[in-house]
């Protein structure tokens, strides 16, 4: 997970989208923050992994046909992802009508599709490679592994590179990576790389 989107950010550096630019604190900061994000990238690749794999797809298989098991399990992974803080002001004093508010205003950035779509299409092609990774092993530890890197690299990234102003967004994407042709492509790869190495069968 790591070296696909290291590779795919190397790909936009020579495209124009992204450019080389250090950004370093000291040592000793920048050692902390390493042990954090990693600690934090295994977390999180952990815990997903047991939902959104170990439970939310292994339930579903034993309920509807494998490809929609995918399709159901991975379009709920990356719906997931939008739900955020929303738009709604919450007053010096809020009361039972506010929390109410604040719930309903985390899923706003569903009422703009055209802006959501790229990033959850490739949040949903990411989650097809981890439960490929899954299904092709019979076991959690790959797709926590290719989790927890990818979401590594994602919080270093901002130390080596920074995005160009202006470039295409349908191209490079935001500072995500997986929400641009680029990264989509990286993500078949990862996928395609599996498959070759796991064989289409034991999947």
């Amino acid at each position: 997970g790591f070296a696909t989107l290291a590779l795919a950010t190397g790909f936009e550096v020579l495209l124009g989208g992204r450019k080389l630019a250090a950004h370093w604190d000291p040592v000793w900061h920048m050692a902390y923050k390493t042990v954090e994000y990693l600690a934090a990238a295994l977390l999180i690749g952990t815990l997903e992994e047991f939902f959104f794999r170990g439970f939310v797809l292994s339930k579903l298989r034993g309920r509807l046909p494998l490809a929609w098991s995918l399709v159901v399990a991975n379009g709920f992974y990356a719906a997931l992802h939008f739900f955020r803080g929303g738009n709604y002001p919450v007053p010096e004093n809020p009361g039972f009508g506010d929390s109410l508010r604040v719930m309903l205003h985390l899923g706003d950035a569903f009422l703009d599709p055209a802006r959501l779509w790229p990033a959850f299409l490739g949040l949903f092609l990411f989650g097809w490679v981890l439960s490929y990774a899954f299904l092709a092993t019979r076991s959690l530890f790959l797709s926590i592994g290719i989790h927890a890197g990818c979401v590594f690299f994602l919080k270093i990234d901002g130390w080596f590179v920074e995005s160009i102003p202006n470039s295409s967004a349908v191209v490079f994407g935001d500072k995500n990576l997986y929400s641009g042709l680029i990264g989509w492509i990286f993500l078949v790869f990862l996928l395609l790389t599996l498959r070759g190495m796991y064989g289409r069968s034991r999947a």
